[in-house]
């Protein structure tokens, strides 16, 4: 039978996947989330982007050196591209990690006559590696410590060529010290207070304005270095959006926003009090006007740290979004395919969703999300024999 043309097939829609995902213009974004702050999400996904195309490469009969050069090649242009792509911003970083999942997938491909020998030794280590990763999803989703330093007050700025705020800010106040619209003199008791407690509290008061049709910052936080912020509110529509800093966000990895939909007026000219209270387990958010009230509680699980791996920008609803279940359940899948023992499989897996958040003290992951792992480990282990690499 002739496999040339579905391998072609193959290596097209992956190199179509590509050019989907790195050549497309990308709007302006509200705050630096688009920036430097997301480097370890880019590098995973950078590398999974490029693995199925060197993979493709070596199934056509590519030797791995030249696959690799191909993808080298391929990577420089769409650096050098993105130059004059709106929104896009280039990297060697990008041009290293893209030419590694190339390199990676040709080699899986050179060496897969002989699967058995080398799964040995890489099956282990791919689920130690997911196990620990889950593991430490249970820590990072936990609110970040306070930065050293002052802390500026931010009063329905502009970022990014992002439609301002048409209403009015009256108050600001976190840990219950007001914030003005600039530096903030009680910088050293805020810090104080940040530290020592076990949750935070934000608490505004606006005068609405007509709904934006994009993002727009209501009130927010920042410490006076690069990537400093902390805590904000933003409006986008009728709904409300919050930004909580996780050590996700330490971690360079990507941070989802908190969205309460239907939270703020449809008309201008209405005084609404928001709060927005953070602790180790839960954000919740909550809004109050003209006898309205409209509140919302996030459990920061590990729906929150598999988001960061996604190639977009989640705002998660309350209730538990499907998105985050994509790259846990690809997760699991590889740990299903590197333990080889069953009762073993199950151990590791049911480990890896909850030891974290016990040591942590995070919110265990919801129902939807435990079975969704469990099924992924299952399905790993049935495909590891499918394809051979045990015996």
């Amino acid at each position: 039978m002739n496999y040339q043309g579905p391998r072609l097939t193959f290596l097209v829609a992956s190199a179509a996947a590509i050019g989907f995902f790195t050549l497309g213009p990308v709007g302006p974004s509200p705050t630096w989330s688009q920036g430097t702050c997301c480097v370890l999400t880019d590098v995973v996904l950078n590398v999974l982007l490029f693995l199925p195309f060197g993979i493709s490469l070596g199934m056509i009969g590519t030797r791995p050196l030249v696959a690799t050069g191909i993808g080298a090649l391929a990577s420089t242009v769409i650096e050098i591209a993105q130059l004059w792509i709106p929104g896009r911003q280039s990297s060697i970083h990008d041009v290293v990690t893209n030419t590694l999942g190339t390199f990676l997938g040709a080699v899986i491909v050179a060496a897969w006559a002989d699967r058995k020998r080398w799964w040995r030794i890489a099956g282990p280590v791919l689920a130690a590696a997911i196990f620990l990763t889950g593991l430490a999803g249970g820590f990072l989703v936990r609110p970040a410590a306070p930065r050293p330093g002052g802390w500026w007050g931010q009063w329905a700025h502009e970022f990014g060529g992002t439609r301002q705020f048409h209403g009015r800010v009256l108050r600001f106040s976190v840990q219950g010290i007001p914030v003005p619209d600039g530096r903030l003199l009680e910088s050293s008791r805020l810090s104080a207070l940040l530290a020592e407690a076990d949750s935070i509290r934000l608490s505004a008061a606006i005068v609405s304005g007509a709904p934006a049709a994009g993002r727009a910052q209501l009130v927010g936080i920042v410490a006076d270095q690069p990537g400093g912020e902390y805590l904000g509110l933003w409006q986008e529509g009728r709904a409300l959006l919050a930004f909580v800093r996780l050590r996700l966000t330490d971690a360079s990895l990507r941070t989802a926003w908190l969205r309460l939909d239907m939270a703020l007026p449809g008309t201008a000219g209405d005084t609404v009090v928001l709060t927005a209270i953070s602790t180790a387990r839960r954000v919740s958010l909550s809004s109050d006007y003209a006898g309205s009230h409209t509140e919302g509680s996030f459990n920061l699980s590990a729906a929150f740290f598999w988001a960061s791996l996604l190639p977009f920008e989640l705002e998660t609803p309350t209730h538990l979004s499907v998105w985050p279940l994509l790259p846990m359940t690809l997760a699991f899948v590889g740990l299903g395919m590197g333990v080889r023992n069953g009762i073993a499989l199950v151990v590791a897996a049911v480990a890896s969703l909850f030891a974290g958040p016990l040591l942590a003290g995070t919110a265990f992951p919801p129902w939807t999300a435990t079975a969704t792992a469990l099924a992924g480990s299952a399905f790993g282990r049935w495909l590891a024999l499918r394809l051979g690499l045990e015996s």
